[in-house]
């Protein structure tokens, strides 16, 4: 459970350019928290169809850096 809080720190959001008051944050932490690779993969691709089925919702206005694919496909 201490690695959850260290991954809810904000500083170490910050290095990655992600606000701590939207949603993205919390895919991030669940990348984190799933090890298993094939699993986040899974959930990478159906969240890659969600968002490409509604394009006219403002990935920003939820937290999303324009990088954000790169940072949950590391």
């Amino acid at each position: 459970m201490s690695n959850f809080w260290g991954l809810c720190q904000r500083s170490h959001f910050k290095k990655f350019g992600i606000r701590n008051n939207r949603i993205f944050v919390y895919i991030f932490i669940l990348k984190k928290l799933i090890k298993d690779r094939e699993v986040w993969m899974n959930f990478l691709i159906i969240l890659q169809k969600i968002i490409k089925k509604y394009q006219f919702v403002k990935l920003s206005n939820l937290g999303f850096p324009s990088n954000w694919e790169d940072l949950l496909s590391m």
